[in-house]
């Protein structure tokens, strides 16, 4: 018995055999690439390969159908470094032991610190305290003094994470204070001050420019006074929530970055200092090889950009990743796959390298995480790491000709939008400009575009939902804290980008569609009527009956013989609002009029699909077509409003 192993050039993988003499290479040689490309055009027949092969990204990143060895010579020494040697491409750490982060949102400051204790002892590395601030008022373990932050850390050793946005600051000199007194010993973990990005959540700073970098380096100097802590957030994370693309997620943190850097350098903070007080806050969205990617190439640009401000070492040029799984491609409706998207955001997490990781409960988008919610969220990461040894390889990844060029290609097409931020005059200014703002409006009016059309699945939501399920008494409103802030004039002013998630906007129609059965009216009845051609009538009663599902309207299916007077029966048997007549294209017209008429416009009529001669069908009566392109929202919306769903 022989076993072979071949090298990546040749791409064999292993080959046991008892033949003796037998060898892969001669038995079965390399194929060139011209070889594949003659097979896949005969395949093809003459249709264009581009249309049928090659994949645009939302990122303008064109996507080939397969890689090959070749592909990999444009990337040079960028393939060469190991784990943890500059740039860190593959990792900063020469390890992938990442921390596993809880999210604790609770407002009593006694209730979080005995969750965080809980989490700890159950399998959690670090904790994330999720603080929201809006108006006067705030959600989430808020301290507001010395003896609250020693009630709400109090037990824990462990790192832990404040995510508290424009209160960060607060909670950095309350920390600051407190380990000075102490009523903490130490404090080791994260604060996300950003400036810049409070800014652009906001709209709004009292500050002016020069005091926003004067608060960034109060930062980093306050981070030398705790016992490891990063406390200058790069808030990459809010492009995302906010609708951005991947490309623009990178390039917004980085330039974020640059501009941080050279306003500290200028206040005499060094770039080891500055970078080590530095840390990503990065979402992780459900594209699953593009966040792999997204990762790794963030580690590559902070390093050379770190590598321009002349650290005193290249460890100062290691990039900190704090990622959690994203909210924008979450729903409210069949929540439980919140549960599979959010264990394959995790695991690119994991696989890009980041240095601490948050999994976001399955139910966090209706306010309604639980114990039992928390624990599935944590134990997704805790599975990954004992039971499918996620932390014994450093970049697994590492040398797929996909994932490598793609890295590449992210990494190329993020420094070019940072070029362009650069132009701006850096990222304040481009802030100040509605640049950066655009380009992310512009990409997040193509994904709206895609949920609306159904182009951009939302399972549950926007494909095959559950058209039973009810989510109104699911939701619940989170408790708040009042919160002293000032009411200075603004100092500066932008367009703010605000976070969403992608399904709300069908969430918004069906929740209105629960209302107005909840406060006692008529759940409109749609009847799905097939009839004629058995393929076609079967294809249009399912897309029809998943269309319509979207707005929670009560929906039977019936046959019928392909005459309006059966029809016609079969509407008044189950006391139907609309009919929506599914069988072919030839089939609508011997049937739309007649039964219009037989109906007697007490019962709308719906066409599922687009036939050519739909201008004679509106004619004779027919309210509305569904198809392909339909816009649902639209269509929902429009409907709601003529059946009297208005709540």
């Amino acid at each position: 018995m022989s076993l072979l192993c071949g090298d990546a050039n040749h791409n064999l993988g292993y080959f046991m055999t008892e033949e003796p003499g037998f060898t892969l290479i001669e038995d079965f040689p390399a194929v060139s690439t011209d070889q594949w490309e003659s097979a896949i055009l005969a395949d093809l027949k003459g249709a264009d390969y581009d249309k049928k092969l090659l994949w645009k990204t939302d990122e303008e990143i064109v996507v080939r159908p397969y890689y090959r060895a070749e592909n990999l010579e444009s990337l040079g020494s960028q393939l060469n470094p190991v784990p943890g040697e500059f740039p860190f491409l593959r990792s900063s750490r020469l390890d992938n032991n990442w921390m596993v982060s809880q999210g604790i949102d609770s407002t009593s400051l006694g209730n979080a610190n005995a969750e965080a204790r809980d989490a700890l002892a159950r399998g959690a590395d670090a904790i994330t305290f999720h603080i929201k601030h809006s108006g006067n008022t705030a959600t989430g373990p808020l301290p507001q003094s010395v003896e609250d932050i020693a009630v709400l850390l109090a037990g824990i050793d462990a790192p832990v994470n404040f995510k508290a946005g424009d209160l960060s600051t607060s909670v950095l000199n309350l920390l600051v204070q407190a380990v000075e007194s102490g009523q903490v010993k130490a404090f080791k973990g994260t604060i996300d001050l950003d400036p810049l990005n409070d800014l652009l959540l906001n709209g709004a700073s009292e500050k002016n420019p020069g005091e926003l970098f004067d608060a960034a380096a109060v930062a980093v100097l306050a981070s030398a006074k705790l016992t490891n802590a990063r406390t200058l957030a790069l808030r990459g994370r809010q492009i995302t929530e906010a609708g951005g693309s991947v490309v623009e997620e990178l390039a917004s943190a980085i330039a974020a970055g640059v501009e941080y850097l050279s306003a500290l350098s200028a206040r005499g903070i060094s770039v080891d200092a500055a970078a080590s007080a530095i840390y990503f806050d990065m979402a992780v969205s459900a594209n699953y090889f593009f966040e792999i990617a997204k990762l790794r190439a963030l580690r590559l640009l902070w390093a050379q950009v770190v590598e321009q401000f002349k650290p005193a070492t290249k460890e100062s040029a290691k990039a900190y990743i704090v990622a959690t799984t994203s909210e924008w491609d979450t729903a409210i409706y069949d929540r439980h796959i919140n549960l599979l998207r959010g264990t394959t955001k995790t695991m690119s997490a994991v696989l890009g390298g980041a240095d601490v990781i948050e999994t976001l409960p399955f139910d966090a988008a209706s306010g309604a995480s639980d114990d039992f919610s928390r624990h599935l969220a944590r134990n997704t990461q805790i599975i990954l790491k004992k039971e499918s040894y996620f932390d014994r390889v450093v970049d697994p990844g590492a040398g797929s000709y996909y994932l490598e060029m793609l890295t590449d290609a992210l990494a190329r097409e993020a420094w070019g939008f940072f070029q362009k931020i650069e132009e701006k005059g850096g990222y304040l200014k481009a802030l100040e400009a509605g640049f950066v703002q655009g380009e992310v409006n512009a990409s997040r009016a193509k994904k709206d575009k895609g949920v609306a059309l159904r182009s951009r699945a939302i399972l549950g939501t926007n494909q095959f939902p559950n058209g039973k399920e009810k989510a109104l008494a699911q939701i619940k409103s989170a408790e708040t804290v009042e919160v002293k802030t000032s009411a200075g004039k603004p100092a500066l002013t932008v367009i703010p980008l605000r976070p969403y998630r992608g399904a709300e906007s069908y969430e918004q129609l069906r929740l209105r569609t629960e209302q107005h059965v909840v406060s006692g009216k008529h759940n409109p009845r749609f009847l799905l009527l097939e009839y004629g051609d058995l393929k076609m009538r079967k294809a249009r009663v399912g897309f029809s009956l998943n269309f319509i599902a979207c707005a929670g309207f009560d929906i039977v299916t019936k046959s019928c013989e392909a005459t309006a007077e059966d029809a016609a029966r079969v509407a008044a048997e189950v006391k139907a609002d609309v009919v929506v007549l599914c069988s072919s294209d030839d089939e609508y017209a011997p049937m739309a009029k007649p039964l219009i008429e037989k109906l007697g416009g007490k019962v709308s009529v719906i066409v599922a699909g687009s036939p050519a001669n739909m201008d004679q069908l509106k004619a004779d009566g027919v309210a509305d077509f569904i198809h392909m392109r339909s816009n649902a929202l639209e269509v929902i919306s429009t409907w709601q409003q003529r059946l009297g769903v208005t709540e």
